[in-house]
């Protein structure tokens, strides 16, 4: 499964520490390991003493959310040159989703396709509390060889992980 929704290790405990990229790689990590019910392990391209891995930390169960699971997404239209919005669909097809950063001019947006999928509804769209599959997941940070842990929940909606 691809890489993910930045906000949800962005505004973890230990993604504060990481750099986007690295962010990305941490929330693969956390959505594989939720999806694939294994440990999954990354390492920082940019910086050797980063790395880290997220594993299942108990089985699949299921629960009723109160909302969707319904992300805000920046989106970028490469043919356009525009930068957008969407909270409650994907970006559209052949547009890429772009860290917040970008979208605010903080940082030149990057000439590669971001590696975070596009965040749906869950399959339940109508906006009333869904049943859906969820596991609780064990996300770990090594920097300069000190763990950094946490545990979060995630569960699947549109036919893919997300952390609530």
């Amino acid at each position: 499964m691809a890489g993910a929704l930045i906000g949800a290790v962005a505004g973890s405990l230990i993604g504060h520490e990481l750099d986007e990229a690295d962010k990305r790689r941490a929330q693969t990590a956390a959505q594989d390991a939720a999806s694939d019910g294994r440990r999954i392990t990354w390492s920082s391209e940019k910086q050797p003493n980063v790395s880290g891995y997220a594993e299942p930390a108990g089985p699949v169960y299921e629960r009723q959310l109160d909302s969707p699971l319904i992300e805000t997404q920046f989106c970028y239209d490469t043919t356009a040159n525009l930068k957008y919005v969407v909270t409650d669909r994907p970006c559209s097809p052949g547009d890429r989703v772009m860290t917040e950063a970008e979208y605010r001019n903080r940082v030149p947006i990057s000439s590669q396709t971001s590696e975070a999928p596009k965040t749906v509804t869950p399959a339940a769209m109508s906006g009333t509390p869904a049943g859906v599959s969820c596991r609780k997941v064990r996300e770990v940070v090594i920097i300069d060889g000190t763990e950094r842990r946490q545990e979060s929940e995630y569960c699947l909606g549109g036919g893919q992980w997300h952390r609530v």
